[in-house]
C-alpha cells in the first residue's frame, strides 16, 4: 500500500464494513484512501491527489473507467 501525503486533522477511527484500505499518511499512519470491496471503482480519499504527479494514475484510472461505461 502506498504512503501518500496528508494535511487535514480528520482522520478514521475505525474503518466501516466492507471497506479495504489502499492508503496512509507517510507522516502519521493514518488512514487516507479506501474502497468498497465489492465496488472497487468506489473510492474515498482524504489527500491531496492533486497535488502531485505521483498520483496521475489515480486520475487516469478514474477517467478509463468513465470512459467504459
Amino acid at each position: 500500500m502506498p504512503k501518500v501525503n496528508s494535511a487535514h486533522h480528520q482522520a478514521i477511527e475505525r474503518l466501516g464494513n466492507n471497506l479495504e484500505v489502499e492508503a496512509w499518511s507517510a507522516h502519521d499512519g493514518i488512514v487516507e484512501q479506501v474502497h468498497l470491496q465489492r465496488y472497487p471503482f468506489a473510492r474515498a480519499v482524504q489527500y491531496h491527489p492533486e497535488r502531485s504527479r505521483l498520483y496521475d494514475s489515480l486520475f487516469e484510472d478514474f477517467f478509463a473507467r468513465l470512459k467504459s461505461h
